[in-house]
């Protein structure tokens, strides 16, 4: 399923009522339609989908667009993934890079739960139930690629902000490594608030924009990234294996300018 392919309609009131919860003060909602199931987290948000025929495939293109930080490394070998909600990143590596070494953190058990029962993460996938900047904090491996999509409504997580989290994040991070970070800011004002945090700890930073979506994409790396060109051989050599096509995303990030640390 392409970009174009994915069904922007999905509401909390489309399709069937599969379970729904409030835990932590959050309403959780699991519905499906035809092939598709998703969650809601309080509103229209989709924060997780699963094709049920092919529950390895990636479907929200916020998601696809996170897998171009495999293409900043040259070898990624270890990967953290900080906020697994229904387990798409877990399914996906699980089946289409089976050696790489993931390390899934999600702050909420209730969410690890219902991923287990709707979303079919296999028990044997290990899920560690922590808060991302805790983990972070207390971390002490080394990663080529960070994933960080810790949002659970609409309201900014505050590690965000938070000049110790990028602090944490730059020193778990390989030489070569990259932190991608989805966003949903509310207004530039937050969204400079972010990037003036994540600034402090990276002075490289590439930003992905999402026309019909509210998600903005933050690779953020101590290094320069390669170049457009370098980027998109890698993502024409790595494609076919992972059944996803990463060709004309590196040509889609607006790289801003140097700041040094």
């Amino acid at each position: 399923m392409s970009a174009a392919e994915y069904p922007q309609a999905l509401t909390s009131r489309d399709g069937k009522l599969l379970h729904s919860e409030t835990t932590d003060d959050q309403f959780i909602a699991i519905r499906e339609l035809d092939n598709l199931r998703w969650m809601h987290f309080g509103d229209d948000a989709v924060q997780a989908v699963i094709k049920l025929d092919e529950p390895a495939r990636i479907v929200l293109p916020y998601n696809i667009a996170m897998l171009a930080a495999l293409l900043f490394p040259e070898r990624p070998r270890k990967l953290l993934n900080l906020g697994v909600g229904g387990g798409t990143f877990e399914r996906f590596f699980s089946a289409r890079m089976p050696d790489l070494g993931l390390t899934s953190v999600e702050s909420s058990a209730a969410v690890i739960r219902l991923a287990r029962q709707f979303f079919l993460v296999p028990e044997q996938v290990p899920v560690i139930n922590d808060s991302a900047g805790r983990f972070l904090n207390a971390d002490s491996s080394k990663y080529d690629v960070m994933f960080c999509d810790v949002y659970g409504d609409r309201q900014r997580p505050d590690c965000l902000a938070d000049n110790r989290f990028y602090a944490d994040a730059s020193r778990c991070l390989a030489v070569d490594g990259v932190l991608v970070i989805n966003l949903l800011p509310a207004s530039e004002a937050e969204l400079l608030e972010i990037l003036l945090a994540v600034r402090q700890h990276f002075a490289w930073v590439c930003l992905l924009e999402f026309p019909d979506h509210r998600n903005v994409l933050l690779f953020v790396s101590t290094q320069q990234a390669p170049a457009t060109a370098t980027l998109e051989a890698r993502a024409a050599a790595l494609s076919p294996g992972l059944g996803v096509d990463l060709a004309g995303i590196p040509a889609r990030l607006r790289r801003l300018p140097e700041k040094p640390l």
